[in-house]
Formats: structure tokens, sequence, C-alpha cells
């Protein structure tokens, strides 16, 4: 994640931090809220697992990735 920050800040110029960062990924993703849907309908429903399940946690959030790169890909 350190690195992608100093990328990102590399590429504008000046200082960004995880906050602005997470505000401008949300501002994606809100622009792309008919894609969420029509995808998230086709999608394979998935539950979070456990706090303990670490590996869990890994592959879970491994789909949410997955499904979010769908989404900004079909936009």
């Amino acid at each position: 994640m350190e690195e992608t920050l100093r990328a990102i800040s590399g590429a504008c110029g000046s200082k960004v931090t995880y906050s602005q960062v997470s505000r401008a990924l949300w501002s994606i993703l809100a622009g792309r809220e008919e894609s969420l849907k029509l995808v998230g309908r086709r999608s394979t429903k998935r539950t979070p697992p456990s706090t303990g399940d670490a590996l869990g946690m890994v592959e879970y959030e491994e789909a949410v990735a997955q499904f979010l790169e769908v989404v900004l890909k079909r936009s």
C-alpha cells in the first residue's frame, strides 16, 4: 500500500494521503452505481468469514477486489 501511495503521490506531484485516495475511490465507485447493480446481480453471493479465519478473509477480500475490477472495466 505504501508503494502504491508513493506512486500516486509521484503522479500527482504532491503528497497524497490514504484518506484522500479512499475518498477518490469512493467517488469513482459512486459514479458507477449502474455497473455495480448490474454486475452485482450476476455475481456469486459471498458471506464474510469469521474474524479468526485469516485465509478465508484473504479469499473474501480477493473476491471483492475481482468484483470491483469487473465493475470498473465495464464503465
